[in-house]
């Protein structure tokens, strides 16, 4: 869930029309935190646990909190039948075992935000071990709703792992 920092900030605040109390739909498929990131609006979240409760922290669709640290190497993606198999290693660098969550993401260059794709958890992770995360997206991840059907449009398309929707950690440009 993304919150606005105030209610002008939200992408569909000019769809409120005050005239007739109703609500104008004209975001398509980009709302949510795509919306946010496409119209590059920083989300606002209030932490209750923060040490002042009025402490506004900025946090990302996506964003997650860990007791132990992270970092990610050898990202690989490979075509496959069904569309493209990705993987990434994740090694804990930190002084507690835990586990790592790594987000896909999608986008056809520049001209829409990402969308999340798909998600891999890693198993429970010890100090200064590591796991290789894999995921397989489909052809349909490149394919948007145009004129009645799906349709994959060709270009360069960015697939992505993030840690939230504005982190990119690794990134791949598909030429489709």
């Amino acid at each position: 869930m993304t919150f606005p920092k105030t209610l002008e900030e939200c992408p569909t605040y000019e769809s409120f029309n005050d005239d007739s109390n109703g609500l104008i739909y004209e975001e398509g498929s980009i709302f949510g935190y795509r919306a946010y990131q496409q119209q590059n609006i920083k989300p606002a979240y209030r932490m209750p646990f923060s040490i002042s409760y009025e402490t506004i922290l900025i946090l990302a669709f996506g964003f997650g909190l860990s007791y132990t640290d992270f970092e990610w190497s050898n990202g690989e993606i490979s075509k496959t039948q069904e569309g493209y198999e990705i993987s990434v290693t994740v090694k804990n660098n930190g002084q507690r075992e835990g586990r790592d969550v790594v987000q896909f993401y999608v986008s056809r260059g520049t001209e829409e935000p990402f969308k999340l794709e798909g998600l891999a958890k890693t198993q429970n992770i010890k100090v200064g071990g590591e796991e290789t995360v894999k995921i397989e997206i489909g052809s349909r991840a490149f394919a948007r709703w145009i004129e009645g059907s799906w349709k994959v449009k060709e270009g360069v398309w960015r697939v992505s792992l993030n840690r939230d929707c504005q982190t990119e950690v690794v990134g791949f440009d598909v030429a489709l």
